[in-house]
């Protein structure tokens, strides 16, 4: 009995010391409201980082294929343009969609999952990865549409 006295109040030791070891003096405990809260900022957070990821695509897209804006009858752009088909052109728009994939990559996937963000985020980064994988096929060469 003595044993299994002096085992309890040694195992009590080690848990009140290893309990006031686990924080320092004067940080306030994390509840779950903080965590809660937390993530909830980090959802807007990243939905937002898509959103702006989004509006940059299509803004872009449209200045480099103007008569995209013709052809869907976009109100309050010009619509006497015409696609940059030059070396240089085509570089900006590479370098464009390379940056905004990067901005996609940074996002936490996870963060999205279940939001109203979780669509145009994988279609964006659909859309961004097949342009880059594409670049290797030199379209811009080719005379002829198989399509």
């Amino acid at each position: 009995m003595k044993k299994s006295f002096c085992y309890l109040v040694f195992v009590s030791l080690v848990f009140a010391v290893l309990a006031s070891c686990s924080r320092e003096s004067g940080e306030p405990a994390v509840t779950a409201t903080d965590t809660v809260a937390a993530r909830e900022a980090a959802v807007r957070a990243a939905e937002l980082k898509v959103t702006r990821a989004a509006d940059a695509y299509m803004e872009s897209w449209f200045a480099n294929f103007p008569e995209m804006v013709t052809f869907y009858r976009i109100e309050g752009k010009a619509h006497d343009g015409l696609t940059k088909n030059t070396p240089e052109g085509r570089r900006a728009r590479e370098a464009e969609e390379d940056r905004l994939l990067e901005e996609l990559e940074a996002v936490d996937v996870t963060l999205l999952e279940g939001t109203a963000s979780w669509l145009p985020f994988g279609v964006l980064q659909e859309s961004l990865e097949a342009s880059r994988d594409s670049r290797v096929c030199k379209n811009h060469s080719w005379n002829v549409d198989q399509v």
